[in-house]
Order: structure tokens, then C-alpha cells, then sequence
């Protein structure tokens, strides 16, 4: 829930005047939704569910090492990603942009997809424990969105982001 996201920013090591200037930007969205794993399944919405959605700039923000393989599973269903440092792209003006986590600081989307924030915890090297670098990073992935925040992952989540809960479903 949103009243203990800031106590697991504090939790991640997460300097307490970065949480400070973005407090607005926590309160008002759930960092992250739970499936309980007995309820989890892959799922695609319907053409309906996609055109029922605000039009609006969403960021795929993911460790480097990952976006190439981002870049082709999004293509493959028919999403045209850009990379917004490509100077021949429309830049961060285009409808879906791929990036480096690392290369967020400063941005707004609508939405963000955050992929493996256990890669981006774990810093540049994207293995092994957490450092304070990768969660700054990680964090300033978080709160990039104004509307939308969804975050995918295949490793463990890191500690603060894996929170435990009672069987209740949200």
C-alpha cells in the first residue's frame, strides 16, 4: 500500500531526501501489484482492454543488457518501441520508448514497465546483492510514471519490493 511504500524506500537504503522530493509521486499509485502465486497466470488482454486505455508515453525502463531482447518481444506483438537516443527516432515524444533504468533520472511517462528491478538493484554488474547505486536507480525507475506503474520480473524481487501479505488478492 502506498503509507509503507516510503518505509520500504527507507528499508531499499534509499537516502531519505531523495524520498522527500518525490513523496507525491508514491502516495498517489501502488508500487506494485501482487497476484498471489496460486492465482498467476500469463494473461493477454483483449483488443477492447488496449483500446480502453488512455492513450498516453509509456517507458520500458530495464537494465542495457536486457533491451535488446525487450526490444524484439515487443516488436514481435506488434508494438513499435523506440529508442529515444537514437537521434533518427521521435525521441521521448514517441508513444512506447525503451531505456536504460540508468538513463531515467529526470524523465515523466505515463507509464512504466520496470523490468528485473533485481538486475537493477544489483547496479552494473546486474548480479549479486543489491548496492546503494543500483537502488537509486531502481528507485528513480519507480516513481518516473504520473499515471501507470506495472513491474515484471523473473528473479526474486529485491528486499523492500517483495514484501510478504496475507492471502488477500490485489
Amino acid at each position: 500500500d502506498a503509507v509503507s511504500a516510503l518505509h520500504r524506500f527507507l528499508d531499499m537504503g534509499i537516502e531519505s531526501f531523495l524520498i522527500a522530493s518525490s513523496v507525491l509521486a508514491v502516495v498517489g499509485q501502488r508500487l506494485v501489484r501482487r497476484i498471489c502465486p496460486s492465482c498467476k497466470a500469463n494473461y493477454t488482454p483483449t483488443a477492447e482492454e488496449l483500446a480502453a486505455l488512455t492513450p498516453g508515453r509509456v517507458a520500458v525502463l530495464a537494465p542495457a543488457p536486457l533491451l535488446p531482447a525487450l526490444g524484439a518481444a515487443l516488436a514481435e506483438r506488434g508494438l513499435d518501441p523506440v529508442d529515444p537516443r537514437d537521434p533518427r527516432s521521435e525521441g521521448l515524444a514517441a508513444a512506447l520508448v525503451l531505456l536504460p533504468s540508468d538513463e531515467a533520472n529526470g524523465l515523466e511517462f505515463d507509464g512504466v514497465v520496470v523490468a528485473e528491478p533485481a538486475l537493477i538493484a544489483a547496479g552494473d554488474g546486474g548480479e549479486g546483492e543489491p548496492t546503494t547505486r543500483g537502488l537509486r536507480t531502481l528507485y528513480v525507475a519507480l516513481t518516473r510514471p504520473t499515471r501507470r506503474l506495472a513491474v515484471v520480473h523473473s528473479l526474486p524481487l529485491p528486499i523492500g519490493l517483495a514484501q510478504e501479505r496475507s492471502p488477500a488478492h490485489f
